[in-house]
């Protein structure tokens, strides 16, 4: 009867303790954020001046006068000697409002970049490495200072050390030299400089730093894992990862959508981390989908942990999608394809590299306005590249929110890397906070091990600096991490999302890289092969490819001085990473266009051999589906202002590319395939319903004169291309330089398109002398352009002092004789249909001088 009571007693005590919904409970947390104004000296100065938290030393030191902007002209150069610099960031702070409320807290920094001591009122904070440095930009560094915060005022001192002598002491230590030093320190390899990147080897704290208070317990983590999707019901599970300070009951109380789930479910807590499963079912869900293909339902998910005294909550949005990548061998090799859903879907889109060299100063402006960019580009992916950095949450959100899929590298790129206890450690705990941080996010399609790490190893030259003994072991401390730490760690920490070991497969001088997996194709380019190669390497998912430009010429005049604007200025040569760039965008562009005289008309005409080359890529690869099942050029962005293969320079301004892959990306498109004896027309469909239209295709000269006409009634299946109209090619002898074809196609359900086919390179047409009609008109927020002409304009641009291509939804356009072209214009200032007449200029390529 006593051990019955005393059960009871006990019983009733557990509940009573795990009681939820008190009322007037505590915080069980609270921060202090210690970003904004902290001090700055190099470690052998005396002097300190102001400084920015979150920033750079490069970004301070502008700010105090103390350098010029490195991007301006050739000021890159004068920088160098900051990164060989020990720097010291300073910030003396007062924290009662933390200490007298809480029991534990801790000093946390999202990001260090990199090397890094710090001192708190005089005591080194050990960062648990072997040297006791913080050595991670990826990772975030936290420190118990329960003891050692003043309650007035506390000093704290962060010593920066240069990445540049980190990487040649820890080289030293091998008895073999790496292809590439910069692969010691676990910073944005693209800060070391790259072929489209200036070399700015910076430090700071990049991302928040704060003191966080807690009593009892914390959340660290709210996981969602799907575990069954249907039409009729969703299974997932609720994983939290709860923090306590000492044994303890908590009641678990969970909000889908603001409504409670279930009961209130009492937990015990055991001193350290605990892991709370919680299962619950979503009738009727909503499907998350890429953009083109439906809604991007994002749910919410609210956990609360409350005891008597304390309450701390977390929320996270999910979004409820299946995603997998398919690869199968068959007949021709082995497939790589995505299906979202269930079903196979074609990845439009580009890769994306860091959007400043210093990205602090990104801000969700700037991340917003490039992917909604990418999306009114018809993209439904992006490959976050492995020379940059994770990006920003934002980032994710807003591509959970635009429907665009990620391929997300893991930061490694072009090189081998050490395989030494401390270097595999730090690596292991940055993958574990970046899956753990990302894989919520319904965007996430895919884990990758690395960017040409293999192509390099089997193509570049490295392993003949090797003995056999050396490659073998080099070979293997890398498999370490590709091959065994990164698949098992997603497959733990992120189940149910793809992982690959690289990217590519197989390089570009492999047959295999046409018929296995995913390829960086760059024949184009590097191996200097002309445009119509494409054809004959498409590969099953082309991960990589390219063609360089200049930037818009108004990005130009934002680094260079009127003096300095031609092509082999030094400020121009400064903007130029490539070895062979300007070289190899003068050699193609003599092979398919006029070469102007004039710089501005050059930048322009640059623009136009890119699209005509890359915009050949993405159609070919689009009609070859599902042979081909992927397109993601190279690249969306830049990090700063550069001649590059970027479709957006880093003023945010479209280039001709740009508008070229947003007609090659429509869901719908007609396109064309030329070999020695006929022309064929395709439908090409992205759509996940049968569609049905008519197609109208014209023969015409460039006079407006219609030489041939057929039209035709089609029906376009889902998700498919498919052959519709062919044409013997010597109908069409000697007048290949003054006729093309016009191929029109209206479902009268909003799926228009339209392809021009000309029989000659550009530079080959007899392109007649014009006179442009202009008309506008107001139109929502904007004003619609209309462009006309009675004979054909090829390669219309439109600009005007203070006006900028992001502000038109098309350009670089053809006009077409007797078809009216319109384009919508928008701008953020004032502006009316009298001073854009007036402002507005165009160039066409009959005009180039």
């Amino acid at each position: 009867m006593k051990k019955t009571l005393t059960f009871l007693i006990t019983f009733l005590l557990f509940l009573s303790a795990c009681e939820a919904g008190k009322k007037n409970l505590k915080p069980a947390s609270g921060r202090q954020s210690l970003d904004g104004s902290w001090d700055l000296k190099s470690a052998e100065a005396s002097e300190w001046m102001s400084a920015t938290v979150p920033g750079s030393v490069h970004t301070d030191l502008m700010e105090n006068g103390v350098i010029p902007d490195p991007y301006f002209s050739c000021n890159e150069d004068s920088v160098q000697w900051i990164s060989g610099k020990v720097w010291e960031y300073r910030k003396i702070f007062n924290s009662d409002k933390l200490t007298q409320k809480y029991d534990h807290i801790t000093l946390f920094f999202e990001g260090i970049d990199t090397h890094a001591e710090i001192f708190l009122n005089g005591t080194f904070l050990s960062a648990g490495t072997a040297s006791g440095r913080c050595d991670n930009m990826f990772r975030k560094w936290e420190f118990d200072v329960t003891e050692m915060l003043r309650e007035d005022e506390n000093d704290l001192l962060i010593r920066f050390f240069p990445p540049v002598a980190y990487n040649d002491a820890e080289a030293a230590k091998l008895d073999y030299k790496l292809p590439d030093e910069r692969v010691f320190s676990r910073k944005a390899p693209y800060q070391f400089g790259w072929d489209w990147g200036p070399r700015l080897i910076t430090c700071g704290l990049w991302k928040p730093a704060y003191l966080q208070g807690w009593n009892r317990f914390q959340i660290k983590h709210l996981q969602i894992v799907q575990h069954q999707l249907t039409d009729n019901f969703a299974e997932i599970e609720a994983v939290l990862e709860v923090y306590a300070a000492e044994e303890s009951c908590v009641a678990l109380e969970l909000f889908l959508e603001g409504e409670k789930q279930a009961e209130t479910l009492n937990i015990s807590l055991e001193k350290g981390t605990n892991f709370i499963r919680e299962n619950l079912r979503i009738n009727a869900p909503e499907r998350w989908n890429p953009a083109g293909l439906g809604a991007q339902k994002l749910y919410r998910l609210i956990a609360k942990l409350s005891d008597k005294e304390y309450v701390a909550s977390i929320e996270e949005r999910f979004g409820l999608r299946t995603v997998a990548l398919i690869r199968e061998r068959d007949e021709i090799g082995e497939s790589f394809e995505f299906h979202v859903n269930g079903k196979p879907v074609f990845m439009k889109g580009a890769n994306y590299i860091p959007q400043d060299n210093f990205p602090h100063r990104v801000t969700r402006d700037h991340y917003e306005k490039l992917l909604a960019s990418a999306k009114d580009a018809n993209m439904n992916m992006l490959r976050v590249w492995g020379g940059g950095i994770y990006e920003d949450n934002m980032f994710y959100e807003i591509c959970d929110s635009l429907g665009i899929l990620v391929w997300q590298d893991f930061i490694f790129a072009c090189a081998l890397y050490p395989d030494d206890d401390v270097f595999l450690s730090t690596v292991e705990q940055e993958a574990v906070e970046q899956i753990k941080r990302l894989r919520n996010h319904p965007s996430i399609a895919l884990w990758c091990g690395n960017n040409e790490v293999k192509n390099g190893w089997e193509d570049w030259g490295w392993q003949k600096d090797y003995t056999p003994e050396q490659r073998t072991d080099i070979w293997n401390a890398n498999q370490t991490i590709f091959e065994k730490m990164f698949p098992e760690l997603v497959e733990e920490l992120a189940p149910g999302v793809a992982y690959h070991v690289t990217s590519p497969l197989w390089g570009w001088g492999h047959p295999e890289c046409a018929t296995e997996g995913n390829s960086h194709y760059w024949g184009v380019w590097w191996g200097e092969e002309p445009f119509s190669v494409w054809e004959e390497k498409t590969g099953r998912f082309m991960a990589e490819f390219g063609f360089q430009s200049l930037p818009n010429y108004s990005t130009i005049e934002t680094f260079t001085t009127l003096e300095e604007r031609y092509l082999v200025s030094p400020a121009m040569q400064m903007h130029q990473k490539h070895a062979r760039g300007y070289h190899l965008i003068d050699s193609y562009m003599r092979e398919d266009f006029p070469v102007p005289k004039q710089f501005f008309d050059y930048v322009y005409v640059s623009h136009l051999t890119q699209a005509y080359g890359v915009g050949q890529a993405l159609e070919i690869h689009r009609r070859r589906k599902p042979y081909c099942m992927g397109t993601l050029y190279w690249q969306i962005n830049d990090c700063w202002p550069v001649a590059s293969w970027s479709s957006i320079d880093s003023d945010y301004q479209p280039k001709a590319l740009y508008f070229a892959a947003k007609k090659a990306f429509a869901p719908v498109i007609a396109t064309t395939f030329s070999d020695e004896d006929e022309i064929a027309l395709y439908m090409v469909s992205d759509l996940s319903c049968d569609i049905s239209g008519k197609a109208v295709v014209e023969w015409m000269d460039f006079y407006g004169n219609i030489l041939k006409k057929k039209e035709m009634e089609l029906q376009i299946s889902e998700n498919n291309s498919a052959k519709f109209l062919t044409f013997p090619k010597e109908q069409f002898a000697g007048k290949e330089r003054n006729s093309l074809l016009l191929i029109r196609f209206d479902d009268n359900a909003g799926h228009q398109t339209e392809k021009i086919h000309y029989f000659a390179s550009p530079k080959d047409l007899q392109l007649p002398d014009y006179q442009l009609q202009f008309e506008v008109d107001t139109i929502g927020d904007g004003f619609q352009l209309t462009f006309s002409s009675s004979v054909l304009i090829k390669n219309l641009y439109i600009f005007g002092e203070g006006i900028k291509n992001s502000q038109f939804s098309d350009n670089y356009f053809d006009v077409a004789p007797n078809i009216p072209k319109t384009a919508v214009f928008r701008s953020e200032n004032q502006i009316d249909i009298e001073q854009i007449k007036n402002t507005l200029k165009t160039i066409s390529l009959k005009d180039v001088e």
